[in-house]
């Protein structure tokens, strides 16, 4: 298999993402394993270059609760002193709860941080 993201040696990670590939029979055990991967990978500071869109995460509503939620798509920057930005589903919510933050928003956390996923 080849070393995704360069994560060089990082057994566990390896064996996660190639589970994840080839064993993970239900979206709720590749979400599973999702959070596995983000909470190695958030131990050690590597978790944002490796979001993507149908990653889970953890994002605190307008209300300022966290709640369980899956980036839907990445939206460019307006201008050039903008952040990147992200557009998230907050899971059990419907579409007009959907929420836009910067991806460097204390607001958005690797998934398994603030919830019990």
């Amino acid at each position: 298999m080849e070393d995704p993201g360069g994560l060089e040696g990082d057994r566990k990670v390896l064996a996660l993402l190639s589970d994840l590939g080839s064993s993970a029979r239900t979206l709720r055990h590749q979400r599973y394993l999702l959070v596995q991967i983000h909470t190695k990978l958030s131990a050690r500071g590597d978790i944002k270059p490796l979001l993507g869109e149908g990653c889970p995460v953890d994002v605190k509503d307008s209300r300022g609760r966290w709640r369980t939620g899956l980036i839907l798509r990445f939206l460019p920057p307006s201008n050039s002193t903008e952040d990147l930005k992200v557009k998230i589903e907050l899971e059990g919510f419907g579409s007009d709860h959907d929420t836009i933050l910067p991806l460097s928003s204390p607001r958005i956390a690797p998934a398994g941080t603030h919830t019990f996923g």
